[in-house]
């Protein structure tokens, strides 16, 4: 109903009930035990909308590009298998995001938050090193 802004983070189960999606007992039996679709795409477009969904695309892309550019143009070693284990990372988060919503765990976040810097970090270090 609010495809632009979304229903707000943490209304997902709330709105599944409200509209009657998933009339049968297993599916409302689903809903009461899970809070979230199990993807971080479908949630970000559900509760934040095309704006949340974009965004989370950005979190993703950004630093992937930043590794993948890394990965191409620089000879050394070191650089490269660094750049390569930050665009793991990434290749990562984005696949699991299809069956859970790895963003959205405060854990999970921070790990993919820390090592993106870490890399990121490692990178500017050994590029002013070579």
């Amino acid at each position: 109903s609010k495809p632009i802004f979304g229903s707000g983070p943490g209304n997902f189960r709330s709105r599944m009930q409200e509209i009657g999606l998933g009339t049968s007992d297993k599916f409302n039996h689903d809903i009461q035990i899970h809070k979230n679709p199990h993807s971080l795409y479908f949630k970000a477009l559900a509760e934040r909308g095309v704006f949340g969904l974009v965004s989370t695309f950005l979190m993703l892309v950004l630093p992937g590009v930043l590794f993948l550019s890394h990965m191409g143009r620089m000879q050394s070693t070191n650089i490269r298998a660094i750049a390569l284990s930050g665009l793991l990372i990434v290749i990562i988060f984005s696949l699991g995001g299809l069956t859970i919503g790895s963003l959205h765990k405060t854990e999970l976040s921070i790990f993919y938050i820390f090592f993106s810097a870490l890399f990121f970090g490692l990178l500017l270090s050994e590029k002013s090193n070579a």
